[in-house]
């Protein structure tokens, strides 16, 4: 006898899904772990004691989550063979498609936190039965269950339902939507849901690594395969124009009176600095061209251009100076606009 269980997968996907049930209900009924009563969970055993050898059944995980015990008796006394398919869309937190009411969303919140020292309510006490964890994303409430599959003492097998294989691309292109994913699962679910919504074709995405993070790329890799999005790495490269770089020259000569000035150095920078410490080279010049063209960008916020900040850090002596100067006089030449300097340093306001 053999049974597959489903977890954290949608009422969509077991309304397609072949096969036969360990109990035969609504899907609703299935998922929604509020209506759960000693009824069904009677009625669920009886399921796993009537198996036939040769019967294969499905259930979903809640379902497994309240008869866990009888499971684990029959996988050792019947020979039962348990399957677990584990949506791997989703890094082990998955939507709540059931009705949580904000004064029951903030009781479960409030008891996973130890911030609520009175009595659980009878739904609080159902929805901890199989979760752990309320997070509210964007207006969707995520859930992860206790992963009572690891701990049982019984041979259970677990698989992605979800092939994985997708390893993204290096590219310098940016894509339709930008992840970086560090050890937040909230941003992450957030994220989800803004991918959900817009439905981009190109995603790129930069990582720190670590095992919340790995999770979160795996599960990213499944979800852009499944629904074919292409998935890369981005790497910024900054804009390089010869015929520019020739009148930012001319400015650092005769505008600003560098004396002996002939061309831009290059600076070492750090290359993804959340990442590691893998270092580059960028000439001054590139990153003068790129404070022009975000400057540029949002100077005409009506024709839709994007525009963002610009930090940077570098040592004494690095030539950041030139890198505020020039563009400076680039931009009040070209456009008539006025840089403002805030310098704390007393001796480079008395130069400069």
């Amino acid at each position: 006898m053999l049974l597959n269980i489903y977890k954290g997968f949608e009422k969509s996907f077991f309304e397609k899904l072949d096969g036969t049930p360990l109990l035969d209900a609504d899907i609703i009924r299935k998922k929604d772990v509020l209506e759960y009563s000693k009824q069904f969970r009677k009625q669920l055993e009886m399921a796993v004691i009537s198996l036939g050898e040769n019967d294969t059944v499905w259930a979903t995980y809640e379902e497994y989550s309240i008869i866990k015990k009888r499971i684990d008796d029959a996988i050792g006394e019947d020979d039962l063979k348990v399957v677990i398919y584990r949506n791997n869309l989703y890094p082990d937190y998955y939507p709540i498609e059931f009705e949580l009411s904000p004064d029951l969303a903030q009781e479960i919140i409030d008891t996973i936190n130890g911030d609520r020292n009175s009595d659980q309510s009878d739904d609080c006490q159902k929805y901890l039965s199989v979760y752990n964890t309320l997070v509210e994303a964007e207006g969707t409430f995520y859930g992860s269950f206790y992963n009572y599959e690891f701990e049982s003492e019984q041979n259970i097998t677990v698989n992605d339902y979800y092939p994985q294989n997708l390893s993204a691309e290096d590219s310098h292109e940016s894509g339709d939507l930008d992840l970086f994913l560090n050890e937040d699962i909230d941003t992450f679910l957030r994220d989800l849901e803004r991918i959900r919504h817009i439905s981009p074709k190109v995603i790129s995405v930069k990582s720190t690594g670590g095992e919340a993070a790995d999770r979160m790329l795996k599960s990213l890799q499944a979800y852009c395969l499944h629904y074919g999005i292409r998935l890369i790495n981005y790497y910024e490269r900054l804009p390089e124009c010869a015929g520019l770089e020739e009148d930012l020259i001319e400015i650092a000569k005769k505008d600003i009176g560098i004396e002996g000035f002939q061309s831009f150095r290059k600076i070492k920078f750090y290359k993804n600095p959340d990442i590691d410490k893998e270092v580059i080279e960028l000439s001054q010049s590139q990153i003068i061209q790129e404070i022009i063209m975000q400057a540029e960008n949002s100077y005409d916020t009506s024709a839709g251009k994007s525009f963002r900040d610009i930090f940077i850090t570098a040592s004494t002596g690095a030539g950041k100076s030139v890198m505020f100067q020039i563009p400076a006089v680039y931009l009040a030449k070209k456009y008539h606009k006025l840089t403002i300097i805030i310098e704390p340093v007393k001796a480079l306001m008395q130069d400069q």
